[in-house]
């Protein structure tokens, strides 16, 4: 039974917008070639091939789906995008849970290098929980609501 459950799309508006610029600008160049005397037919079709890979590039984009699970044993983490991952992690080797809200956070927490030797789960960037392991191994995982799920796990470490 899930104690906490949260599922993430990848939501970049800028990254998004950049993208869709240029599948315009290189539609439009494409299209030039019925317009100006000095573009090729080969000119056109690449064109057209480099807004088909940014189509594609866009659509898996899209696609990318995190899903976290805290169970009272164990938190699940599923990550599908180009290659699925999929994490579980048992409740009683977890040491701490702190959320981190920022990335000045999570450098604070971690020293000059950001991400460390943890193991990083997340579309959100460096929102999310950073779960220290009893063996000393860290995993960053992503989260809208750090902070409830950091006391949801908390919680539960109480327990063991």
């Amino acid at each position: 039974m899930a104690i906490y459950k949260e599922v993430n799309r990848y939501r970049d508006a800028v990254v998004y917008t950049g993208i869709v610029a240029a599948i315009g600008a290189l539609l439009v160049g494409a299209s030039s070639y019925y317009w100006a005397a000095e573009t090729t037919g080969l000119y056109a079709i690449s064109y057209l091939m480099l807004a088909t890979l940014l189509c594609f590039v866009l659509f898996r984009l899209s696609r990318v789906r995190y899903r976290l699970k805290v169970t009272s044993e164990k938190i699940n983490i599923k990550l599908d995008s180009v290659r699925k991952v999929r994490k579980q992690i048992p409740i009683k080797d977890i040491a701490e849970a702190v959320p981190i809200r920022s990335v000045r956070g999570l450098k604070h927490r971690r020293g000059t290098n950001i991400y460390g030797s943890a193991d990083f789960y997340s579309v959100a960037g460096a929102v999310g929980v950073l779960i220290r392991m009893r063996n000393k191994h860290e995993y960053f995982v992503g989260s809208e609501q750090p902070e409830q799920v950091a006391l949801v796990l908390q919680r539960l470490i109480q327990r063991y």
